[in-house]
Order: C-alpha cells, then sequence, then structure tokens
C-alpha cells in the first residue's frame, strides 16, 4: 500500500478580498502577514539546500514539504500574478521537484523496493508520502489536475473534493475502498486543501488518469 497526497491547495490562489469597509482589518492583517520576496527567498535557498544534502527519504521528505508549503505562499499571493520576482521564486522551487522526482525514478527503477525493518519502513512511509505529494505539485503548480478544486471559494473547493472522493470511489475498483469494506481510504483535509488516498500503485495510477481528465 502507498500513501499519496494530492495537494491542492498548491494550485490555488487566496480568495480575493471584498471591497466594503468590513474587509478592512482583514487587509490590514494581511499586509502585516507579507513577507517581502527576499525573506522568502531566503528560505527557499535554505530548503533546496536541506534537500540537496539529505541524507535519508525521512530528510528529504520533510525538506520537499518545506518547499511546498513556500510554494503555497508564493501562489496565494496576489503579488505573484505581477511581480517577476515571485514567479521567478515559484519557478525554483518547481525545477527542483523535478529534479527530486526524476531521481526518485531513477533510484526505484535501480534498486528496486527496499526491504526495511518497522522503524526504517515508517519513516520511509512518511518521506514518500510527502514526495508524494511534491511531485504532484510539479504538475498542479503548472494548472495540472488540481485546478479542479479551485474552482470557486473555499466552500466550493471542500464541495469539489468530496465530489471528486465519491467520484475515485465509484468508478475507481470500487470494492477496494474502505466505504465497501475494502482496504483502501481516502481522506480531504479541508485546511490545508489535500486529499490523502492510501491505495496500491495501480490504483494511483488510474486516480491520476481521472484526475487528469477532468481538466480536459
Amino acid at each position: 500500500m502507498v500513501t499519496f497526497l494530492l495537494c491542492s491547495a498548491f494550485a490555488l490562489g487566496a480568495p480575493a478580498g471584498s471591497n466594503s469597509d468590513s474587509s478592512k482589518p482583514n487587509d490590514a492583517e494581511t499586509k502585516q502577514s507579507k513577507r517581502l520576496a527576499a525573506e522568502i527567498d531566503r528560505d527557499i535557498s535554505a530548503a533546496l539546500k536541506r534537500e540537496a544534502i539529505a541524507k535519508s527519504l525521512k530528510e528529504r521528505g520533510k525538506s520537499v514539504e518545506q518547499l511546498c508549503s513556500l510554494h503555497y505562499e508564493i501562489t496565494s499571493d496576489e503579488r505573484f500574478t505581477t511581480l517577476d520576482q515571485m514567479q521567478s521564486l515559484r519557478a525554483k522551487i518547481w525545477g527542483r521537484l523535478v529534479k527530486v522526482k526524476a531521481d526518485l525514478k531513477r533510484q526505484l527503477a535501480k534498486e528496486g523496493q527496499p526491504q526495511l525493518d518497522d522503524a526504517q519502513a515508517e519513516a520511509a512511509q512518511y518521506a514518500s508520502s510527502n514526495l508524494a505529494g511534491a511531485m504532484g505539485l510539479a504538475d498542479f503548480a503548472t494548472g495540472g489536475p488540481s485546478s479542479y478544486f479551485g474552482r470557486g471559494g473555499a466552500s466550493q473547493t471542500d464541495y469539489n473534493a468530496q465530489q471528486l472522493i465519491e467520484l475515485i470511489q465509484r468508478t475507481i475498483s470500487p470494492d477496494f475502498w474502505d466505504v465497501a469494506g475494502g482496504p483502501g481510504t481516502i481522506f480531504y483535509y479541508p485546511q490545508l486543501h489535500v486529499l490523502v488516498i492510501r491505495a496500491t500503485s495501480e490504483i494511483h495510477d488510474d486516480i491520476g488518469g481521472t484526475v487528469g481528465a477532468l481538466r480536459e
């Protein structure tokens, strides 16, 4: 069984603010929370360095998770659409994630699935789940399947996610999912806009095709 994350939030911009007077406190809070692009750049550089020198899957997974968080910070900032520097920062993250994905594919093809003890298996599962989510980000950040989640505000996003879960459970190996008594599970975490899917590699491939078709 493999755990996979669909990091839908990374492709979603922040909801547009209201122009009414009642929105001013929120606008002020937003301005205070904004960071300079140079500060974000420093954090990206640090995360890239940590990923490059990581000596375990768990360390690498944590670094990629940090890059994902920074990516969301960039793309949910209204400056992203108008400031070239913000777009360049996003490109730095995207490029590294593509490289990580290629590295992992080569490693898997060369070594196959290693035999791990319980502690190693737990660490590897944690890391691979984060890396799997990051790999999806490489597609989602460029207008990939997760754009399906972003049609409308937060409530619409939650509704779309639930629709997608039900679609997957109905159309992809229906007997496999826990709702039908099987081992597979799908959970949606609205605070993070993340789908966590636990299934076999073959079913993950089928899900990728289904989600990809939704953008057509």
